[in-house]
């Protein structure tokens, strides 16, 4: 602390402002004015602090005759840590811990920041107490998903006094609090996604789960999994996935290591007979219990089934060789065995944008294979037997 005169010298050569030594305690704004009688004993007192230590004098030009000398508080030492407090505890991940840092003298709110150190790396905090000034200042800490079982570990701070006197510097403090030392688990995970897969044959959501790359959250996981039946990968056994909140998935691993890979979990669906897309939601849960904030979405579309009048059939009939028509005897249009025909079955949809399009996901049947049987591509052989049989 200084005290900072402005004035004139005695002999009208000594053009400065001169400091002197004080330690009675003065507002930081506080103006104060000596009357002309005071002049020469205090200029001269600063004068002599001046000739016997001249570093300690700030030199600022005064030009003209003062009939008053001023003076006013100025600090030139930039605040420091002196401690770091919080509540006991305990306190769980995702909850905030209050902590009250103290300085070495009032600091600006607006200015004042911590730097804590986690798992993650630093983590810089802002003091709540943005709009005021003062010696204490609080931060909220959010508690991370792994943490120091013992308290908060401050690393380094910023500041700036009411003097503007700013400083940044590395400095440990620790503030105590009862951390529960259990992982949160859900932390293990960096995202999640679904797709819907064979949206009309056998629809399923494929969920997949990003791991993080930091085994300090992934260590649990690692430990939960099992080895699957014939070796073909592994499976998790505490964490599942669910559509409905009663039918549970475990999610597959294709190796052993789990940190920064993608699990991967399929939930069979039923076909959409709706009219409108229907969004599926798949959940996390862990030992049964749904973690909240953790879900991925997928829409499946409606299915749009082929009636009747969606399709047209037609019989084509070909020579033995199936290179030309089938030359009938006569005009009765009658078709002899012997002469082994050709016969198929096609179709042609009348429209598009149907769900199952595609020949394999249409099925020939015939009402009467005594007389005429009909195979998967539509062609069709009689028995000899003489009747009628359609095919549905």
């Amino acid at each position: 602390m200084k005290i900072f005169f402005i004035g004139k010298g005695i002999n009208n050569t000594l053009k400065a402002d001169l400091a002197y030594d004080k330690t009675e305690a003065l507002t930081p704004d506080l103006r104060k004015t000596l009357v002309r009688g005071n002049w020469s004993s205090y200029e001269q007192r600063a004068y002599n602090l001046y000739r016997s230590s001249p570093s300690t004098v700030q030199m600022i030009p005064s030009y003209k005759r003062i009939t008053a000398i001023k003076y006013w508080l100025i600090d030139q030492t930039p605040p420091s840590l002196e401690s770091a407090s919080a509540p006991e505890g305990p306190f769980q991940p995702g909850e905030d811990i209050p902590i009250v840092v103290t300085f070495s003298e009032p600091v600006m709110g607006s200015t004042a920041k911590i730097t804590v150190d986690t798992v993650d790396g630093p983590l810089t905090l802002s003091a709540q107490e943005t709009d005021s000034k003062g010696k204490t200042m609080t931060f909220l800490y959010p508690v991370q998903p792994v943490n120091n079982a013992t308290g908060v570990k401050i690393i380094g701070f910023h500041a700036e006094d009411i003097f503007r006197n700013r400083v940044q510097k590395n400095q440990e403090l620790v503030a105590s609090a009862r951390i529960e030392p259990s992982v949160y688990r859900p932390a293990a995970f960096t995202g999640m996604s679904a797709k819907i897969e064979s949206l009309y044959t056998d629809p399923a959501l494929e969920v997949s789960l990003s791991v993080s790359s930091n085994e300090a959250y992934t260590t649990w996981l690692a430990a939960d999994m099992k080895e699957m039946e014939g070796g073909s990968g592994f499976q998790t056994q505490s964490l599942t996935v669910s559509v409905d909140g009663k039918n549970f998935y475990p999610f597959i691993a294709q190796g052993e290591t789990v940190t920064g890979q993608n699990l991967t979990a399929r939930v069979p669906l039923e076909i959409n007979t709706d009219s409108e897309t229907v969004t599926r939601v798949a959940e996390l849960y862990l030992d049964g219990n749904v973690v909240l904030g953790r879900y991925a979405t997928a829409d499946q579309a409606p299915a749009k089934f082929i009636t009747a009048g969606d399709m047209e059939v037609s019989l084509s009939f070909k020579q033995a060789d199936g290179s030309t028509d089938y030359e009938y005897a006569d005009e009765s249009h009658t078709i002899y065995l012997q002469d082994n025909p050709k016969i198929a079955a096609s179709y042609q949809l009348k429209g598009d944008g149907f769900s199952f399009t595609g020949a394999d996901q249409l099925v020939w049947s015939s009402s009467d294979e005594t007389v005429a049987q009909i195979a998967a591509d539509g062609s069709i052989t009689p028995t000899g037997k003489a009747g009628k049989c359609t095919s549905p």
